[in-house]
């Protein structure tokens, strides 16, 4: 019965968050699942939801969490979506790293990414390259671009539980 409350609270966050992203207007296709949920709404869910949420099977899997890849030809992009666990199982970090030879694309995705941020969670705390947001609801949200620009990412973590 508690699951199924779980289920239900979860659902109603998700589509308020849903509804939050979707009026922004981000486009990025590794932020989403293949079902149009953003994936920092999975943060704190049960990693038993991931098989049911996620396409395929993870890329691989370990005492973590999961790894799943995208792959962009277009911009010779390769996409790592990482959910990393806590120790009671759930759903802290959903970590994205975006690695490319081609220079550009990174800096490109970096501004987009920088933009909807910003839109979103207000102005970061940090600098150009490396960017922080403490959002209303608690979660660390932290944007990296190599100084080489060989990767960038971006993580999306609820508070430590100690």
């Amino acid at each position: 019965m508690w699951r199924l409350w779980v289920s239900l609270i979860s659902g109603v966050l998700v589509g308020v968050g849903c509804a939050r992203q979707n009026r922004v207007g981000f486009q990025e296709r590794a932020f989403f699942t293949h079902e149009g949920l953003p994936r920092p709404k999975l943060l704190g869910l049960s990693a038993d939801t991931l098989p049911k949420i996620e396409e395929g099977a993870p890329y691989y899997r370990d005492e973590l969490g999961y790894v799943y890849r995208l792959t962009e030809r277009a911009d010779s992009l390769e996409v790592w979506i990482e959910y990393y666990m806590g120790s009671g199982g759930g759903i802290r970090t959903v970590n994205f790293t975006y690695e490319t030879p081609k220079f550009r694309v990174l800096t490109k995705r970096y501004q987009e990414w920088r933009s909807f941020l910003q839109g979103v969670y207000g102005v970061s705390q940090g600098h150009v390259g490396h960017e922080v947001w403490q959002t209303a609801e608690g979660q660390r949200v932290r944007l990296v671009l190599s100084p080489e620009r060989r990767y960038l990412q971006v993580s999306f973590s609820l508070p430590s539980q100690e």
